[in-house]
């Protein structure tokens, strides 16, 4: 799913974009940026804070492979491993997301929202999704930013992906 159809879907047709996670960007310019720089989203409506944020449109897990002893991110035959055993667990989960979007280190899975939800009860349900899928437990903010869908991982020293 390209990054357009996927803004439609979430209900959120015109996201905060960022690159590098610093600096905002129209939806427009992702494309002049894609390959040359990490581009991220904020799936919630409203700003870039929690406290910002007006519409609640997702629950999203980051789920990665992690990193080795000496910081550095595991070859692509582990994470390949590691993504294996992972879609069987999302596929296994009693209520399937809305959509999945592979990473470098593993998925960005989400179930989208279409009715009003309390921050508090967004939260609750959120640290549960993490608790189940092993997820990343610093993603756990209404405002979080995730790799925007379809577009590259770019590190330095590794190959984008």
């Amino acid at each position: 799913m390209n990054y357009k159809a996927f803004f439609k879907a979430l209900g959120n047709d015109n996201p905060i974009c960022i690159i590098n996670n610093d600096k905002e960007i129209p939806m427009s310019e992702i494309k002049n940026h894609n390959h040359i720089d990490d581009l991220f989203f904020i799936p919630n409506g409203g700003g870039r804070l929690s406290s910002d944020i007006t519409k609640i449109n997702t629950f999203y897990v980051d789920i990665d492979c992690g990193k080795d002893k000496n910081d550095k991110y595991y070859d692509g035959k582990i994470v390949k491993e590691f993504k294996k055993s992972l879609m069987a667990k999302i596929n296994d989960f009693k209520f399937a997301p809305n959509a999945i979007c592979e990473t470098r280190n593993g998925y960005h899975i989400y179930w989208f929202i279409k009715e009003d939800i309390s921050p508090e009860l967004w939260k609750c349900i959120e640290k549960a999704l993490i608790k189940y899928f092993s997820g990343d437990k610093k993603v756990c903010s209404l405002a979080n930013q995730l790799r925007i869908p379809g577009t590259w991982w770019v590190k330095k020293g590794y190959n984008p992906f």
